[in-house]
Formats: structure tokens, C-alpha cells, sequence
């Protein structure tokens, strides 16, 4: 997936879940996580899920299924809930582990974006 997809995907998430939650004046963080596969994203739903309010984004396009999931806004005594996460990197699921870059006739690559 893209990383403009990954954006997308968790932007529908945290539509969701406001669409659930009333307006309030305190301005709620949005701390984005990665995760590195579609089973490891299903597995933290599941475990989440039993703690507190998740709000899944199924990707309808080509029944993808689920690429990414909000939670009700959490304060400071949930935080350490996701202490075992890194912050997201912008990582270009659709090129792989690699990229080529290829040029010419040959189809031989003049730059390898890994």
C-alpha cells in the first residue's frame, strides 16, 4: 500500500470514530502507529477491542478487508496501553522490500531503492 493510501486508510479510521463520539473542547492527539502486516493489524484489533473503543476501516475497493482502525480519544491513564508501539514510518508498502528503477532499452536498473 502506498504511503498516501496508508494516510487514507487511517483517515477513514478516525472519521469513524469521531462520527461515534460527541464534540467536546478538549482537542483530541492523533498519534498515527504502523504495523507491518494486514494479520498483525487484524491481531491488535482483536486485542484492543477487549480494553476499549476501536473503530475499524474496511476498505470496500476489491474487498480489501481492513487496512486501519481508531480508537475512542485516549487520555493519560490508557496511554501506557500502546507503550509497546513505535511511531509510523512512511514506508512504500507497494514497492516491497525493493525498488528498481529502470531505464533504456536493457531493462537494466540504474538505481535501487531499498
Amino acid at each position: 500500500m502506498s504511503i498516501a493510501q496508508q494516510l487514507v486508510q487511517a483517515s477513514h479510521a478516525a472519521h469513524e470514530s469521531g462520527l461515534y463520539h460527541n464534540p467536546t473542547e478538549v482537542i483530541s492527539s492523533v498519534i498515527i502507529f504502523g504495523t507491518p502486516s494486514k494479520e498483525n493489524l487484524e491481531h491488535l484489533l482483536q486485542k484492543y477491542q477487549k480494553h476499549i473503543n476501536c473503530f475499524p476501516f474496511f476498505e470496500p475497493y476489491k474487498d480489501i478487508g481492513l487496512t486501519a482502525f481508531a480508537t475512542m480519544p485516549i487520555g493519560e491513564e490508557l496511554r501506557p496501553l500502546f507503550k509497546e508501539f513505535k511511531l509510523w514510518k512512511p514506508i512504500d508498502l507497494s514497492c516491497q522490500k525493493s525498488c528498481q528503477i529502470m531505464t533504456g532499452n536493457n531493462n537494466k536498473p540504474i538505481k535501487s531503492i531499498t
